[in-house]
């Protein structure tokens, strides 16, 4: 029988005394499948389950292509005036989400391409509901066919350039940081003993001990956000980040980091299936970039000016642009934040991120600054600084050079990064691979104190 024949036969069927907007999804998502399959049979389908936070959920359907988000449709109850809901704030945050977009009542068809109304169809009158004796208008119901497979036949937005993936990532982590706050604020009244809140406590007594709430959440969603996208380019182009192997491919050396990685795998508890969607968007568009395309739209955009630019960053720029991807999401996704007056708020963002994008930034820096050791006792006694000759010293006759005064002196949060470093090791010898690290870490301070001085010269270390 034809599809939309099936589908009236519900809609005429329906107990109208009973019925909720719920009452027909499995009818509709029969029939999208229905009308998919013949328009594309790689299209699928994906019903959300109801979520009780509506202000935060998903659209009620996503369509699919492979990996490629094409687009989404929100169901209202029948005879809800559309016209209104198009005014709505949800409307607006799924319009920010994807320019392809079905809103129905399941007897009246809204399609959005980009803001506008491409089309609008009623399939019936909310009379011929529960009316088993209604006919279906063949006129209207072919209208509705073609509406229905116009959205299916839209291609997935091309994520090879830069602006749209700032902009796709930054409005899931919009929204990912308004649920991670409303969960937070619910875990402080409610169940301190929570995951999420627990991070929030550790942050902020080992790093920023004025963080807030809300600070915490926009740390924390910009952080995963772009360590999904470090993610992806460490597993490559052909190798699909899922949620069971995304920790695989985020570098995750130290503690705190791998706390928040390890977060991941909480999201099938029932406090925070609701954002288990916003990650899987995030996944989606990492899956569908492709990286050539986004590598040379970096590397374009800066050689035509708009960052100045000095012999070493056009060695970086060459090697790796994707370090600058970082500062473009950045600003999208947190323009409230003017990076030079409101330090503190970087530090505590910058913080959190900082362990994920070093290991990234050590492929990438280059070799600028080659920090020396001499040899003999590495056992740490009591660091300290000779700015003269620029020797951070760790006893009486080690030291480490050249290390300049303001990368000994870089603060992260409350902390002075190579300080707390060497006197966490006080009556240790140092192994090679903390000797290692130790020089890493000096590269990388200076490689930050330069793009600080770039992005706003009035940084006062």
């Amino acid at each position: 029988m034809d599809p939309l024949k099936l589908y009236f036969n519900a809609v005429k069927h329906l107990d109208t005394t009973e019925g909720t907007e719920h009452t027909l999804r499995g009818a509709l998502e029969n029939l999208l499948n229905a009308i998919a399959a013949d328009e594309n049979p790689n299209v699928t389908v994906i019903h959300e389950p109801k979520r009780d936070k509506t202000k935060l959920g998903a659209p009620d359907f996503k369509i699919k292509l492979h990996e490629a988000i094409l687009g989404y449709l929100e169901t209202k109850p029948i005879g809800d005036n559309l016209d209104t809901v198009l005014k709505s704030d949800q409307i607006a945050k799924y319009k920010r989400l994807s320019g392809n977009l079905i809103l129905t009542d399941y007897l009246e068809w809204i399609w959005l391409r980009d803001g506008d109304i491409i089309k609008r169809e009623t399939l019936c009158y909310p009379s011929d509901a529960g009316n088993r004796r209604a006919r279906l208008d063949s006129d209207k119901a072919e209208k509705v066919a073609k509406l229905i497979a116009g959205f299916l036949s839209v291609p997935p937005a091309e994520l090879g350039n830069t602006n749209i993936l700032s902009r796709a990532l930054a409005v899931r982590c919009h929204d990912l940081r308004d649920f991670l706050l409303e969960e937070l604020e619910r875990q402080e009244k409610e169940h301190r003993e929570g995951r999420l809140y627990g991070l929030y406590v550790v942050f902020k007594e080992e790093v920023f001990q004025e963080l807030t709430l809300k600070e915490f959440a926009d740390a924390f969603a910009q952080t995963l956000g772009y360590g999904l996208f470090l993610a992806k380019l460490n597993a490559g182009e052909t190798t699909a980040v899922t949620l069971v192997n995304a920790k695989r491919y985020i570098p995750a050396n130290f503690a705190l980091l791998r706390e928040l990685v390890d977060f991941l795998d909480e999201l099938d508890q029932d406090a925070y299936r609701g954002i288990r969607w916003l990650v899987e968007e995030i996944l989606s568009i990492m899956n569908t970039l492709d990286l050539t395309a986004i590598h040379e739209d970096l590397a374009f955009s800066k050689r035509s000016g708009r960052l100045s630019k000095t012999k070493d960053e056009r060695q970086l720029f060459a090697k790796d642009p994707y370090v600058y991807f970082y500062e473009d999401f950045l600003k999208i996704d947190f323009p409230r934040i003017p990076f030079v007056n409101e330090r503190k708020t970087f530090e505590a963002l910058a913080a959190l991120g900082w362990e994920l994008m070093q290991a990234h930034l050590l492929k990438t820096i280059p070799d600028t600054l080659t920090v020396d050791v001499t040899a003999g006792d590495f056992r740490v006694e009591k660091p300290r600084h000779d700015p003269q000759h620029e020797r951070l010293h760790i006893n009486k006759t080690q030291y480490f050079s050249p290390v300049p005064a303001d990368v000994w002196a870089f603060h992260i949060g409350g902390y002075q990064v190579l300080d707390k470093y060497l006197k966490s090791r006080k009556g240790r010898t140092l192994s090679l691979d903390e000797i290692e690290n130790v020089q890493n870490v000096v590269n990388v301070l200076r490689f930050t104190i330069d793009q600080m001085q770039r992005i706003g010269g009035c940084w006062k270390l």
